[in-house]
Formats: C-alpha cells, sequence, structure tokens
C-alpha cells in the first residue's frame, strides 16, 4: 500500500472506508406502514430480489428460452438495484408513485444522482462498471426485466407472509392482489415461454395463483 496522501494510499483508504459502510444492512424498508413481519433491511431485499433473479436466469438458460443472458449482469444488477435509497431512503411508494407519475420521474432522476455520489469512492474503474451496470438496467434489457420480475415477486411474497400472519388492514400498494396484478402485467416473451416450460413440467393445484408467481415463477 501506498503512503496515506499518495494516490494509491487515497484508492485505498476509499475502497476501504466503501467496503465497510453498512447502510444497506441499516436501512429499513417499509417504515412507513404497519407490518406484522419483522421489517428487512435494504441488504435483505437485495439479496431476495438477486436470489429469484439468479434462479429465474438459470432456469432460462437450462429451458433454451435465453441461453445467452448474462448472468453476471442479472447478479449486479439485482445486487445493487435499490442502492442509492443509502441516501434518499426508502420512499414510501404506492400511491405517489402510481399517482403521481412527475413525482416517479423526479425520483428516478435523484436516485441516478445519489447512485453517483455512493460510488464516487470507488477507484474510477470500478465506479465506471457499477454505473454502466445501473445504466444497463434502464435499458429494458432482458436482464433489466428479469431484476424487475424479480423485485415484483418478492413484494408479492412479502405481502402473501403479511396476509397469512392475518394483516387484513394493508395498505394500498401493499396486498397481495396488488403485486399480483402487477406480475399478470408482465408480458415479456421470455417470461410467457418460462411460464408455459414450468407449468408444463409440474402438476398444479386447481386455481392457485401461487404456485404460478410466489411458488415457482
Amino acid at each position: 500500500m501506498g503512503q496515506p496522501n499518495s494516490e494509491e494510499g487515497q484508492a485505498y483508504m476509499s475502497l476501504a472506508v466503501f467496503l465497510a459502510d453498512r447502510r444497506e444492512h441499516d436501512l429499513t424498508r417499509w417504515h412507513s406502514r404497519l407490518m406484522l413481519q419483522p421489517r428487512e433491511s435494504l441488504m435483505c431485499h437485495e439479496g431476495s430480489v438477486a436470489r429469484i433473479a439468479l434462479i429465474v436466469a438459470l432456469a432460462l438458460r437450462h429451458y433454451q428460452i435465453a441461453p445467452m443472458v448474462n448472468i453476471e449482469a442479472v447478479l449486479v444488477g439485482a445486487l445493487t438495484h435499490d442502492v442509492a435509497e443509502c441516501l434518499t431512503g426508502d420512499s414510501p411508494g404506492g400511491f405517489l408513485k402510481t399517482k403521481h407519475p412527475t413525482f416517479k420521474a423526479a425520483l428516478a432522476e435523484i436516485e441516478r444522482e445519489a447512485e453517483a455520489v455512493i460510488y464516487s469512492r470507488l477507484p474510477e474503474p470500478i465506479a465506471e462498471y457499477m454505473l454502466a451496470a445501473a445504466r444497463r438496467m434502464e435499458e429494458d434489457s432482458l436482464e433489466g426485466q428479469i431484476i424487475e420480475y424479480a423485485d415484483k415477486l418478492d413484494a408479492y411474497n412479502f405481502a402473501c407472509a403479511e396476509t397469512a400472519l392475518g394483516h387484513i388492514m394493508q395498505e394500498e400498494g401493499a396486498p397481495p392482489q396488488t403485486s399480483l396484478a402487477a406480475l399478470d402485467r408482465m408480458r415479456w416473451p421470455w417470461l410467457i415461454q418460462l411460464r408455459a416450460a414450468v407449468e408444463g413440467g409440474i402438476e398444479l393445484p386447481q386455481g392457485d395463483d401461487r404456485w404460478r408467481h410466489g411458488g415457482v415463477v
């Protein structure tokens, strides 16, 4: 390692500070809503989304639906898709984002700025890699679609768990039906093919949508 005041030493210290940052672990999601489950951290959510996205991507390869899917891009994107919230906080979303498109657009711009600030502490090549990965997720790529699907599926699973615990007063945007409707609006060809491939290989209980969404895909 170089001297603390050298360029190499400063880069080392910046990287060390970044690696010690626990804001994703400490930041609480769903802070504006009554919840019966233990409140999850941002890191917990991103890890859950990454797990779902990875399995979906591997399934697309397994069924030869999208054999060239970029697994690295899926994992990097999923593990960092909400990293901007380390600075912006978790927006109490449903109403503001769905009823006020201008707010949603403004928040997206703010989050892009937050990502640039967060990654500015990293060595330049790493920062450029992370920012490029974030921009790819905005381009409606296959990998971005997988992450968006995994994000919605994780929200659906969370809402189903709340319902199972007896939470009958979930706020607007939180009930399982809302998340299920969002999943049903996803009509990407790869997802339609994947659902057909999975449903063709297992016996599904009649009328049980959780098998299609919460259980497998």
